[in-house]
């Protein structure tokens, strides 16, 4: 379900995903000219999903590839009947 989610057919990028479980850790990654790709992380535990998505969000996460560290972060749970993005 995320690698389809995430993927961007037209642009010749398949989301990178791993791990399993309900609630994803998604980051934005570009990388010099390429396109915008997503590196998705599963987790079956909301908490330890929500302490990756903040260390995510610390301003030097990304080491220089993320421009805004927050604005390229998304915690979402993978539910179908209920939907929820923080």
């Amino acid at each position: 379900m995320a690698a389809c989610i995430w993927s961007r057919a037209g642009w010749g990028r398949q989301a990178v995903v791993t791990g399993e479980g309900r609630y994803a850790v998604v980051h934005w990654l570009k990388v010099g000219r390429s396109p915008v790709y997503a590196d998705v992380e599963l987790f079956d535990d909301l908490e330890e999903a929500t302490e990756m998505y903040e260390a995510m969000s610390e301003p030097y996460y990304c080491g220089g590839s993320c421009r805004k560290a927050g604005g390229r972060h998304r915690l979402v749970e993978l539910d179908l009947t209920n939907q929820h993005s923080w």
